[in-house]
């Protein structure tokens, strides 16, 4: 399929401008690693940068050696969970979207997600379409997420305290059990709905999520105090508007292991070698989660099949 789409596409003369927005807070190589490999006349690359990180030297030569690579201007501080998280997210999308380039396509990624197609095919698969590309939880699946993590009722203070070590664990952990006893249950989310916060939309997505956002300001407040809620916010958002908005919602083109074949401490599964052939066997774009130690013999393969 990777060779067949190439093979049409060669003469194909691109149109079709594409962001890629990355959000990250270190391993600059990485960073350079995934610019370097998608390099392009018409991709640009916006990367906002944890503003926990106070030395960005080695980003801001990145964006010197890469015309495209731009670093965005409003840098928050982000908390695993917290609205920090998708907030970072509207800032990719607000400074992209408004661009003097006129972008048609937008890639959410991390700064550790690996470009496991070339830039080549990026271009031809998207070229002659306009359908937008996330994964939605199937329901039983969410439902059992929803109540164990991210409860209506509940108040989470991710965006306060940052898991830094276990006493702030522990307390995190108290607090949130006292306010969740003494305040007022807080209004059910309407359409509430989760998945992978990674996606690739067209540019009508994106509009219409910045329209929706300036219109429905309250629609952002009322995720404050609830978990890992950029795995709902946008998914909640669109839902209603999937079929109008041409969004593929059971595939976002990434390749993420959640049940993976191999003893693992944390999850997503840090990809290595072992993953490799079902990586380049599937349709993704993107592969993740990348170590630049665990998975060094991995990126040196897939730049060999990419570049």
């Amino acid at each position: 399929m990777y060779l067949l789409l190439i093979g049409n596409c060669k003469s194909f003369m691109y149109m079709k401008n594409h962001a890629f927005l990355i959000q990250t807070h270190s391993y600059p190589e990485l960073i350079e690693e995934i610019v370097g490999l998608l390099e392009s006349p018409n991709h640009y690359f916006f990367i906002h940068i944890d503003a926990k990180q106070k030395n960005i030297n080695s980003f801001r030569e990145i964006c010197k050696k890469y015309q495209n690579a731009i670093l965005i201007k409003n840098r928050l501080k982000v908390n695993w969970g917290g609205t920090s998280q998708f907030k970072a997210t509207i800032e990719l999308l607000k400074e992209s979207f408004s661009y003097p380039i006129h972008i048609d396509y937008f890639h959410f990624i991390s700064g550790q997600d690996f470009p496991c197609k070339s830039s080549s095919y990026i271009d031809c698969f998207f070229e002659n379409q306009n359908k937008s590309y996330m994964f939605y939880d199937d329901p039983p699946l969410f439902e059992k997420y929803n109540n164990t993590r991210c409860g209506n009722h509940s108040y989470y203070l991710n965006d306060f305290l940052n898991y830094r070590n276990p006493y702030e664990k522990w307390l995190k952990g108290k607090l949130e059990k006292i306010l969740s006893f003494v305040l007022p249950k807080r209004r059910e989310i309407e359409h509430l709905r989760g998945g992978w916060c990674w996606f690739s939309w067209h540019r009508k997505v994106v509009a219409f999520v910045l329209d929706y956002l300036k219109a429905n300001p309250s629609f952002i407040k009322r995720f404050d105090y609830t978990s890992c809620c950029d795995e709902l916010f946008f998914h909640t958002l669109l839902y209603p508007h999937l079929q109008e908005l041409d969004i593929m919602s059971n595939n976002s083109l990434r390749y993420i292991e959640w049940n993976p074949k191999r003893m693992t401490n944390t999850l997503p599964l840090i990809l290595e070698n072992t993953e490799y052939n079902d990586i380049m066997q599937s349709d993704a774009i993107f592969c993740r989660k990348i170590d630049p130690n665990l998975s060094k013999e991995l990126i040196i393969n897939i730049k060999k099949q990419i570049q």
